[in-house]
């Protein structure tokens, strides 16, 4: 090699060097943290964030802080699902956490332990989380946060937690889910209790409570879905202060039967062809247990699109009555609409 390839070579070398020292500059001035926005995080502090994100090992470098979490799997994660790191700036980095969310409860004494789909505890708290039901029913043991709940009926338990994630799933709020005994299950809303039946066609039960779950407010009773698998067109519900009273599944376009109960409270299902033709004509009939349902003109009730239905002002058992859009006509105090 001659002088001149040695001359080329020792600057080729140098401006490496400075290009590397620039790099470097950079990475060591430019790109370091001066700020920090958590946004999502509700059961981990932003401490706790940071603890997540290995912010250590970062060396207060937001470049880096970037790089060894651009990729990372949160799927064994007890409490995060996925952690987002942004660069706004070099030295001003956004975090978005995406917390796993908690779908049900245990209590015991005065702190209750809050889990997420798999069962697995991720909050212990003194105060209750508002919206998030609480199992019961059965015999529930809580450990610390990243333990699983534990019962002696693990098959029963595991139901519950499936019906707290179908619940989750459909945003609806409920108090309690417990277990009824032999494979049964309810739901608590308010002053409602929604019998659930046994696991079978639990999403379509859930679905259709979560469809008339702002009708139920106001009420006090029992729900009956025990045997609801999405065809029905109507759906009993016993009120506290009426004897029985029928609800209509939602988003059907007609009900083919209601049931009403007869004086000795036998409960039956009428169709029109058994209440002696359309109860728009104001006929009579007798269901299959001889118990009369008696209608008169005077009872007709017509709303916008023409569909008649009846008052229960004749009716002895104050029967409630729900037309497809929800509207309510009630025997003892009128027609009531919500």
């Amino acid at each position: 090699m001659n002088i001149r390839d040695r001359s080329r070579a020792f600057k080729a070398g140098i401006f490496l060097v400075i290009i590397l020292a620039a790099a470097a500059i950079i990475l060591l001035f430019v790109f370091r943290i001066q700020k920090v926005d958590i946004k999502g995080s509700q059961l981990l502090n932003d401490d706790q964030v940071k603890e997540e994100l290995r912010f250590d090992k970062a060396h207060g470098n937001s470049l880096l802080l970037y790089l060894q979490n651009r990729k990372r799997d949160y799927s064994d994660d007890e409490k995060v699902s996925n952690i987002d790191v942004s660069l706004i700036s070099p030295g001003h980095v956004q975090v978005t956490v995406v917390e796993r969310n908690i779908v049900g409860g245990v209590k015991y004494g005065a702190s209750c332990s809050y889990f997420n789909s798999n069962g697995m505890i991720i909050l212990q708290t003194g105060k209750s989380q508002k919206d998030i039901p609480l199992l019961g029913g059965i015999s529930i043991s809580a450990g610390d946060p990243g333990t699983r709940i534990q019962a002696d009926d693990t098959d029963t338990l595991d139901e519950m937690i499936s019906i707290a994630s179908i619940v989750n799933d459909h945003k609806l709020s409920a108090d309690e889910i417990n277990a009824a005994g032999s494979g049964q299950y309810t739901i608590v809303i308010g002053k409602v209790t929604i019998n659930l039946g046994n696991s079978s066609y639990m999403d379509e039960k859930i679905s259709e409570l979560a469809s008339m779950a702002d009708k139920l407010k106001s009420l006090s009773g029992v729900l009956h879905l025990e045997y609801y698998d999405g065809s029905q067109d109507s759906i009993v519900f016993t009120r506290n202060d009426i004897e029985r009273s029928t609800a209509p599944a939602a988003e059907t376009e007609s009900s083919a039967e209601t049931s009403v109960s007869d004086e000795n409270g036998n409960e039956e299902e009428l169709s029109p062809e058994e209440n002696g033709g359309d109860a728009a004509d104001g006929g009579s009939g007798e269901g299959d247990s001889g118990g009369d349902y008696n209608s008169s003109s005077d009872d007709g009730v017509t709303d916008a699109d023409g569909q008649e239905y009846y008052d229960g002002s004749e009716d002895n058992g104050g029967q409630e009555y729900y037309d497809d859009a929800g509207d309510e006509y009630n025997g003892d105090e009128g027609e009531e609409n919500y």
